[in-house]
């Protein structure tokens, strides 16, 4: 008997590029009987300039061990590693990986010695390039949940 082709076969989870476990509400739904031993990977969040974003900090800063691969042909840069933190999505529950820019890094650093700003939730927004700079300001604003 031949076997069917691709198109043929039920698409599952990993086909339709949709996570095996389900973000936010829908993991309260379908997972209320789990939880999570170890997360083995999770979503990277890399905020557009001029979205918002709210998150709680769950972990303090550290730097990535990941190392970008050396492509044949081309001239190895040496990069720092990116500087990194899990975090809480407040508006979907989702859990995911922020890669933290120097300037937002420098400024929660500054203001949250010895690692206190974990815990905490705050707003942030990347601001668009200034003329003449390389890099983008962050507005930062450490957020409290209103209990009224």
């Amino acid at each position: 008997m031949a076997k069917p082709n691709r198109a043929q076969e039920p698409a599952s989870n990993t086909d339709a590029g949709t996570s095996v476990i389900p973000a936010g509400a829908a993991a309260v739904a379908s997972l209320s009987k789990f939880k999570v031993a170890k997360r083995v990977t999770m979503p990277t969040i890399n905020p557009a300039t001029n979205v918002p974003y709210i998150f709680k900090i769950m972990d303090a800063f550290r730097k990535s061990t990941y190392v970008k691969p050396v492509v044949a042909g081309e001239e190895e840069k040496k990069e720092k590693p990116a500087t990194i933190c899990t975090v809480t999505d407040m508006e979907t529950g989702q859990i995911a990986l922020w890669l933290v820019p120097e300037v937002a890094y420098k400024n929660i650093t500054e203001q949250y010695p010895d690692d206190s700003y974990v815990g905490k939730i705050f707003g942030c927004q990347k601001l668009p390039k200034r003329p003449g700079k390389r890099y983008f300001d962050f507005e930062i604003a450490e957020l409290e949940l209103d209990e009224a």
